[in-house]
């Protein structure tokens, strides 16, 4: 495959192929799109580790209780009137 191939952004003033990461075009030197430059996929990327590790660890404790077979106390009040209800 061609080093072509792997050029998906296009400058946008004069239609060039970019490399990727790249921070002004090679034609024109006019700044590349966000979107092109490392450092933009880069904090997207940690962005989605830390969201992904905060819902890991707001779930963990859970699912580790269930496994164990223990179970947060349920409110005794709120079991009496849901069997009231039925």
């Amino acid at each position: 495959m061609s080093k072509r191939a792997h050029r998906y952004f296009r400058c946008r003033y004069c239609n060039h192929r970019l490399r990727f990461g790249a921070h002004e075009c090679g034609s024109c030197y006019q700044p590349t799109q966000m979107a092109n430059r490392v450092p933009t996929w880069t904090v997207l990327g940690v962005a989605l580790l830390l969201s992904g590790g905060v819902v890991a660890a707001a779930t963990l404790p859970t699912i580790l209780q269930a496994k164990d077979g223990t179970f947060p106390a349920q409110d005794s009040e709120s079991e009496t009137e849901m069997k009231a209800s039925l």
